[in-house]
């Protein structure tokens, strides 16, 4: 069977680990959501605190956003180059929004929490995650969900050559400076995925937090 994880699909997935981790105070004030779509799934967060500052990062432009959350627009496959203008525009808006005086130094790690969802096929995941790395806190965490080559239908060209290809890969990647606290298959059996070595090929949620 082959499933579209469109945004509702995305959501239905994320929620309950999201308000989880809320509810053991493991998400933090300050949270980006990386590629974020149109429908953030960071949204289901704003029930449990109102001193938090969300920030959601995309490619295409959203437009304000009515819930107080600021929507930025920019190419993580810039990430990599913290000198791009770009990036240095992005960094000062997003710390701004989060309440960060950049010209203190209080160090770049600053994010409590980073989202991931249905991003890693379409950039060099390496490269991104080490370059948001940088930003993330000591005890902060990565939510990750992905399905390794999965794209929108008839858009296999979307495809990064250096996106995740196995979820082994992203995994061994993750454990040089992450803790893998949560590894789930929330879609397996209607990917038509039972076996457990088919684990290398389904959707998977992350959560990993950073040593």
């Amino acid at each position: 069977m082959v499933m579209d994880f469109d945004s509702l699909t995305k959501a239905s997935a994320l929620r309950s680990t999201l308000r989880a981790l809320d509810d053991d105070n493991k998400i933090g004030d300050r949270v980006l959501d990386i590629g974020s779509g149109p429908l953030p799934v960071s949204t289901f967060l704003l029930r449990k605190k109102t001193s938090r500052k969300i920030v959601n990062m995309d490619v295409a432009d959203f437009g304000d956003d009515p819930r107080g959350n600021l929507n930025l627009r920019y190419n993580v496959n810039n990430a990599d180059d913290p000198n791009a203008y770009s990036t240095k525009k992005t960094i000062f808006t997003a710390a701004q929004h989060f309440g960060v005086d950049l010209s203190l130094s209080q160090g770049t790690e600053q994010v409590d929490t980073m989202i991931f969802s249905e991003l890693l096929n379409y950039v060099d995941f390496r490269s991104v995650l080490s370059s948001y790395a940088r930003y993330l806190k000591a005890g902060g965490r990565f939510i990750i969900l992905n399905k390794p080559g999965h794209h929108p239908r008839n858009k296999a060209d979307l495809l990064h050559p250096k996106g995740v290809q196995n979820n082994a890969e992203l995994i061994d990647f993750l454990q040089n400076d992450f803790v893998i606290e949560q590894k789930t298959f929330p879609f397996r059996r209607e990917e038509g995925l039972d076996d457990a070595r088919s684990e290398g090929d389904a959707m998977m949620l992350l959560v990993a937090r950073k040593k």
